[in-house]
């Protein structure tokens, strides 16, 4: 346990000198300090340094997309759950959370990544979610409203997944499209 400590206090000084947050004869002051005069491989706590800074990074993301999954579910059940009198309230809530994860993914996202993919994908399901919750209560027998806003959705999937080179809505889309069409044409 004393040695982990130490690694740690030595890693986050190596991670001070690296970004300048200290001068470097300082850092070298303290590291050789913390080492009690053994000798300090660099290499080693360079690598140890990098790996603890991408942990922390891994764990942050890791937590922001459990979140983000767990309030997607959340949202969607909440849509659903409340009852007629009260659905405004809901869909207001899921149409900000919309707007926000696209702001998210349009404006601050730069790279490709699982949490971008997330976001996408909370989104048009979100999307979906309302889209359903809204003809289910407005017009609540029509099918052919149904079939009409779900063709939608999959459409504007395949669409967004084409024009953003994004595979998954592309899937998404035509084997949604698929599977309303031979539902559509079958039963």
């Amino acid at each position: 346990m004393k040695n982990q400590r130490k690694e740690t206090i030595l890693n986050e000084i190596l991670f001070w000198k690296e970004n300048n947050l200290l001068p470097a004869h300082y850092c070298d002051f303290l590291s050789t300090l913390y080492a009690e005069g053994e000798e300090l491989a660099t290499t080693e706590l360079e690598i140890s340094s990098k790996n603890a800074i991408l942990s922390k990074e891994r764990s942050k993301k890791l937590w922001i997309m459990a979140l983000l999954g767990v309030s997607t579910i959340s949202l969607l059940v909440f849509l659903f759950l409340i009852s007629v009198k009260f659905v405004v309230f809901p869909i207001i809530i899921v149409s900000i959370t919309i707007i926000s994860l696209l702001f998210y993914v349009f404006k601050f996202a730069t790279q490709k990544d699982i949490l971008t993919t997330l976001a996408y994908t909370a989104a048009a399901l979100l999307l979906l979610g309302i889209s359903v919750r809204v003809i289910e209560v407005y017009l609540p027998d029509s099918p052919l409203a149904m079939h009409i806003v779900i063709i939608a959705n999959c459409f504007l999937w395949l669409v967004s997944g084409i024009w953003m080179k994004l595979i998954y809505f592309m899937i998404s889309g035509a084997g949604g499209l698929l599977i309303i069409f031979t539902y559509i044409l079958f039963f």
